[in-house]
């Protein structure tokens, strides 16, 4: 039987994995001069949600994650609270990098410019 070397690797990390406790896969991050992060466009098909693409991000060992803001919308609009991502980013020792979106700002009509300024 012929393995591929996409499967030995995903076979390998997810035992790593299964040897450590949740808590302890967050905590643990090697220390080095720059931030890995991710940007969750590379796992949106996967609808983990903000908090879920998050957790994935840290059981990953990034150091930060870039979110979108349309996923952040999904989040307030579902009932959620941005003080909560916060609390949630620092307990998994992840930094929010930054928030990507297109904004209407270069826009001719006041009206949506200066909502989309506020957003």
């Amino acid at each position: 039987m012929e393995i591929s070397r996409r499967n030995l690797l995903k076979t390998a990390s997810m035992a790593g994995l299964g040897m450590a406790a949740p808590e302890e896969i967050y905590k643990k991050k090697k220390k080095h001069n720059f931030t890995f992060s991710l940007n969750t466009s590379t796992i949106r098909e996967q609808n983990l949600g903000l908090i879920g693409e998050m957790e994935c991000a840290a059981k990953a060992g990034y150091d930060a994650i870039e979110i979108w803001m349309n996923t952040l919308q999904k989040y307030k609009d579902a009932g959620g609270n941005l003080a909560d991502v916060r609390k949630r980013a620092a307990d998994l020792n992840l930094k929010i990098a930054d928030c990507i979106g297109f904004p209407k700002w270069i826009i001719d009509d006041k009206t949506e410019r200066e909502k989309s300024l506020e957003q």
